[in-house]
């Protein structure tokens, strides 16, 4: 969490949100951005700056873009949180907060109780879909970063992409892109990649060449004529202090799943300072957090994990368990 001085109340109690099932859910997490939109004077005749020195750049000069704007970001809190789904009746609302590289944390509220029928998180090591969707038991799923590959999951997208959609993550070096023309003035950047199922597939970034900006990532697999996934991403905000460029609203599309979400991000925080203590209770699988049956607490990777070699008792004896400080489970 956010120290006092950042603004933010303790522990994780700013989170609220809405409504979904595990695989919508992680999906909205992976791929959750953010909304403001961006004002310009209609009286104004003034044009911004060209993002590229040609009009036509080279796939170097594009990832050098991404890439500049991404090494500015470290995190971002978002207070505001809107949400709307074909597949949710009602609007739903949220908070947010992501730490590069792999840390993110998002809990979704129902409208009118702000009961908590979500909780996607992710630290170093795991991400979980904690759900509680009406008139169904709570479960919570996790597994660990190490184990996911193995995993013969049916989410497609990895959690990583959470950062690569908003444009968080700077793009690796010495890889091979291809750049082709797009549409409305803009340039796509296709890279290879791989499914979590090891499927080959390709990861396209669509550029907007007037500005710079990600307007569009699609993940798609090879020889479909559709994408698995697709988000577009508009409204783009420039933080003042950090100089970052981030999207404000985005709208989801996975096909496979016939799912559509509109999600509208405000009162957003570029690059918060984290208290340390405070960021531990952010950050790790909220295990005591929420009352789930034991056969509804799920390790997607205990069937996938090799058995490793025991080894031979040791002789050594073991100091007694210290007591943590994170030990015990809030209480609401």
């Amino acid at each position: 969490m956010l120290s006092r001085e950042d603004g933010m109340c303790g522990r994780t109690c700013w989170f609220r949100s809405g409504y979904e099932s595990h695989r919508r859910i992680l999906i909205l997490a992976v791929l959750c951005p953010l909304t403001i939109t961006a004002g310009c004077s209609r009286w104004s005749t003034r044009r911004a700056p060209p993002a590229f020195f040609s009009e036509t750049p080279t796939a170097d000069e594009v990832v050098a873009m991404i890439n500049r704007n991404a090494e500015r970001a470290h995190g971002l809190v978002a207070k505001d949180l809107d949400i709307t789904s074909n597949q949710v009746p009602v609007p739903l609302g949220g908070h947010l907060a992501l730490e590069k590289p792999r840390r993110f944390r998002m809990i979704v509220k129902a409208p009118v109780t702000h009961t908590t029928v979500a909780d996607i998180g992710s630290n170093d090591n795991e991400f979980w879909v904690y759900a509680s969707p009406p008139n169904q038991r709570a479960s919570l799923v996790h597994c660990s970063y190490e184990d996911y590959g193995r995993v013969q999951s049916p989410l497609p997208l990895q959690p990583d992409w959470i950062f690569e959609s908003i444009g968080f993550m700077p793009l690796p070096l010495g890889e091979e892109y291809v750049l082709h023309p797009g549409n409305r003035g803009t340039v796509e950047l296709v890279s290879s990649t791989t499914t979590p199922q090891g499927q080959p597939a390709s990861l396209v970034t669509v550029v907007q060449l007037s500005t710079g900006y990600i307007v569009e990532r699609r993940l798609e697999s090879l020889g479909q004529s559709r994408p698995i996934a697709r988000a577009m991403l508009s409204r783009h905000q420039k933080d003042p202090i950090s100089g970052v460029v981030y999207p404000t609203s985005i709208a989801i599309s996975w096909p496979e799943q016939g799912l559509d979400i509109s999600i509208r991000l405000d009162d957003v925080q570029v690059n918060p300072r984290f208290d340390p203590y405070q960021a531990q209770e952010l950050w790790r699988l909220p295990r005591d957090q929420y009352v789930v049956d034991p056969d509804a607490y799920i390790d997607l990777g205990a069937g996938a994990r090799q058995v490793r070699p025991t080894r031979p008792p040791q002789t050594r004896l073991r100091p007694p368990p210290r007591r943590s400080l994170l030990s015990e489970p809030d209480v609401p």
